[in-house]
Parts: structure tokens; C-alpha cells; sequence
């Protein structure tokens, strides 16, 4: 960080969604708000609609930026750790847990909307 650069604050908004990240530069849309919806047990009655609101705001803000990944809406995390008064990563393996319990969920609905992401493997790989 540069000599004279101050560190961003955080609401407690922004700061759960940039946990919602995890260990994970980016991430699916979807992704983020289950993992939200789990981290951050008083707001977990927000609306899509007000995630992607405040998703918004942090992009307006420099903190993430929107991307597509696999075809679907994503976001890339832009601030480091480094970069932050407090931790945004996992502290303890109960938030490690509520993470992977998002993912899943994310990945149920998914699988429920009928729409599957593609994932590379090696036995697919077309070699011509």
C-alpha cells in the first residue's frame, strides 16, 4: 500500500459480503448471497434485490468489480487483506463451515433452475 494511502472503512454490510468471498478472489452472484445469508445471521432476511444494491455500492466504491463467469453473473474482489483494518477471511472453522453451506445451497437452486455449470476435466479435454 502506498506511504500515505488510507485504508477503507467498512460498514458491517460491506464487511460481511467481502467475508462472503472467502477464501476466493471471485466469485457467482449467487455464491456471495447464500454464503451472506449464512455469515451474517441479522441480515438474512435481505432481499436479492437489497444484496445486489449494496453490491452496487462497493463497485461504485472500487471494493469489487462485476464479471461473468461460466456465463453468469460474478464479482472479483479488489481490496486485499492487506489493504483492510479488520479480517475479511475465515477466522474459525465454524465460518469456514457456513461458507461451504451457502455454496451448496447456491448449488441446489442451481441444480433446481435446471442450469448446471460446466467444469473442466481432464477426460474431456479435446487434444486435436
Amino acid at each position: 500500500m502506498p506511504i500515505g494511502k488510507r485504508k477503507p472503512t467498512l460498514g458491517q454490510v460491506e464487511l460481511d459480503i467481502m467475508r462472503s468471498f472467502g477464501w476466493n478472489v471471485v466469485e457467482l452472484e449467487t455464491n456471495l448471497y447464500e454464503r451472506y445469508l449464512r455469515i451474517s445471521v441479522e441480515r438474512s432476511l435481505v432481499t436479492l434485490e437489497l444484496f445486489r444494491a449494496a453490491l452496487g455500492e462497493m463497485e461504485a466504491k472500487g471494493y469489487v468489480s462485476r464479471e461473468r463467469l461460466h456465463g453468469e453473473r460474478a464479482f472479483r474482489r479488489l481490496l486485499a487483506e492487506e489493504d483492510l483494518p479488520q479480517s475479511i477471511l475465515p477466522r474459525a472453522p465454524l465460518d469456514e463451515m457456513n461458507l461451504v453451506i451457502g455454496s451448496l445451497k447456491a448449488k441446489l437452486k442451481e441444480k433446481s433452475r435446471g442450469t448446471y455449470v460446466i467444469q473442466w476435466s481432464p477426460l474431456t479435454e479435446d487434444t486435436s
